[in-house]
């Protein structure tokens, strides 16, 4: 959760002017679980469309009916509050004292509130089952007990038992990598009106490898074409994670997330890695698990699955396998020493290393490399 800047000199001094209690203190007996925290956080309260969509890890403490939660602060995220249960209601007495939060040469009491037209208690429907707490009022992070006077403030408040999932976020690939052009390989099945059928798929990808053994790949997703996923080459063997997000993509029937994913043949509980062997001599990767575009990041709810993947080197360059050639199509890439003697592998090699390129129309240029 974002801390916000403070502007106001009368609402700062206004602040400091109450008395102190004691910030709440988490008993040892108390048992602590993850919960995602999701709403809006207004952190302007003067601003109705000043707010960032929450989606963090908070805890939240049962010791009997009494109930503890760290995390509703955005500027003393260590702070806990109490409320007690009584059956599907948990109560939250208004006018807890988080703490103090220090802002330049300021120390600014910050308490925990409720509103809802005015200042109150929070009451949480807790559904112990699913574990979920829900509240329509207010959280506001205030600067005294009785009047709003709010340094930011909480609303559609709902907590989820289980931790936050990490954003979705795309993979960038670093400056400077060595990209290599490959084809890939693979039979695709196809679920349609008339049942399973499969047809082989081939289209050209881009590898990257980095010099930290990371291993990037661009084109694995057809309607995505540009977006990359990342992996860790050890040895003879390359992992990739399983939830890796391509980007949003829109069809006829609506917007979509797009995840990379696999499966071992078999299984389709959840995502998993997929691990591909690695030739060291060809450079080719290759795998027995299913490769999945999914449209959830860790759930089966695939778009298309391929198997019998195989992702080769490509000697003739990425317009190898679109067509006729025309006169700017490379038709030939080779890596030598600057001894002029070949390297099969320039990949994993160290040093210098010469690729030189061949042009349909004759053209040869030479790039000097440095791993």
């Amino acid at each position: 959760m974002k801390k916000f800047t403070l502007t106001l000199v009368a609402f700062i001094m206004a602040a400091m002017s109450y008395a102190q209690p004691t910030p709440v203190v988490l008993p040892e007996t108390a048992t602590v679980e993850d919960y995602t925290l999701t709403g809006k956080n207004y952190f302007n309260p003067e601003d109705e469309n000043g707010y960032e969509d929450l989606n963090e890890t908070i805890k939240i403490g049962f010791d009997g009916n009494d109930v503890y939660i760290q995390g509703l602060c955005g500027y003393l995220p260590e702070a806990w509050i109490k409320g007690v249960r009584n059956g599907s209601e948990v109560t939250f007495e208004s006018g807890q004292f988080y703490g103090y939060f220090t802002y330049g040469t300021a120390s600014l009491p910050m308490y925990f509130c409720g509103y809802n037209g005015a200042i109150t208690d929070v009451v949480f429907q807790y559904n112990e089952e699913y574990g979920i707490f829900v509240t329509d009022n207010y959280i506001v992070t205030n600067s005294n007990t009785a009047t709003l006077d709010a340094y930011h403030y909480l609303t559609d408040v709902i907590l989820f038992k289980g931790a936050a999932e990490p954003q979705d976020e795309v993979v960038t690939p670093p400056a400077g990598m060595e990209n290599v052009p490959y084809i890939f390989t693979a039979t695709r099945i196809i679920l349609d009106e008339e049942g399973y059928h499969s047809e082989n798929v081939t289209r050209n990808v881009t590898v990257g490898f980095a010099q930290n053994s990371e291993v990037y790949i661009q084109g694995l997703c057809e309607q995505l074409p540009e977006a990359w996923i990342v992996g860790t080459k050890n040895g003879d063997e390359a992992t990739f994670k399983g939830g890796q997000f391509y980007g949003n993509y829109t069809d006829e029937d609506g917007e979509w997330k797009l995840y990379f994913g696999s499966r071992l043949a078999g299984q389709t509980e959840q995502i998993a890695d997929m691990t591909f062997d690695y030739d060291l001599s060809t450079g080719a990767f290759t795998s027995t698990q299913y490769m999945i575009l999914n449209s959830t990041r860790s759930t089966y709810a695939p778009f298309e699955e391929y198997v019998n993947v195989r992702i080769e080197r490509n000697p003739s360059g990425p317009t190898a396998i679109e067509g006729a050639e025309t006169e700017n199509n490379i038709v030939n890439v080779t890596y030598t020493d600057i001894s002029g003697r070949s390297i099969s592998n320039p990949e994993t090699t160290r040093g210098i290393i010469i690729m030189t390129t061949t042009k349909a129309n004759g053209t040869v240029e030479s790039k000097k490399i440095i791993k």
